[in-house]
């Protein structure tokens, strides 16, 4: 059974590059829609509905494209950094840790702070302060703010560390292999438009520069 969760891709991957994309196919038009839910895909006479997700297949049903793999790892504001001095995984025992509840509809749960000390070596007598935001990009806005720290993927997370808004106090140590994966949904017969071909295309060429730019 497959296990997905929101779909944050269409804005990381997407949305930034879609204007060279469309620079280019001036007759496509692309409409973007956040949904939770798997939504089906489906061809249509010269335009299809296709799915960005994050989850754990198989997917039933369809075809899917893997884009990434994932890793987490913890993110915070450079002024918090500064100010707590976190030099260790066990420093951030006395940090606010900021988490999402963004998968709890699943039937496996995406890797969690508890997951992460584990992998790092800490043992936990309790777990730190934890602070809830039902949306990903809530939970980003307050570590940007410098109210906490959260664990990230590099996928969501790629643009702000870049223009430095967020870093990461370990740097590349202590990663968290996720077994979620960013994946395109396809419908699983029937002929693809050629203009949505491009579009396919297009989005595994941008995946795999990505992929390239972050190892």
């Amino acid at each position: 059974m497959a296990t997905e969760c929101t779909t944050l891709l269409s804005t990381t991957l997407a949305t930034p590059r879609l204007p060279h994309f469309e620079a280019n196919e001036r007759q496509i038009e692309i409409s973007l829609d956040a949904e939770a839910r798997l939504t089906p895909p489906l061809w249509l006479p010269n335009r299809a509905r296709l799915s960005l997700r994050y989850g754990q297949g198989p997917w039933p049903g369809v075809t899917s494209l893997r884009l990434f793999e994932d890793t987490l790892f913890p993110v915070c504001s450079p002024s918090l950094l500064a100010q707590a001095n976190m030099q260790t995984p066990d420093d951030l025992l006395a940090q606010t840790l900021l988490t999402v509840d963004w998968c709890s509809h699943a039937g496996h749960p995406i890797p969690s702070w508890s997951d992460w000390f584990k992998s790092a070596g800490v043992a936990l007598n309790k777990m730190p302060n934890q602070r809830q935001y039902s949306l990903y990009s809530l939970a980003l806005d307050q570590a940007i703010a410098g109210q906490g720290v959260v664990l990230a993927s590099y996928p969501l997370v790629a643009d702000r560390l870049a223009s430095g808004v967020l870093v990461r106090p370990f740097a590349e140590h202590y990663p968290l292999a996720s077994p979620f994966a960013y994946e395109l949904i396809l419908p699983s017969d029937g002929k693809t438009p050629p203009a949505v071909a491009r579009f396919v295309e297009w989005l595994e060429q941008e995946a795999t520069l990505f992929r390239n730019t972050s190892t």
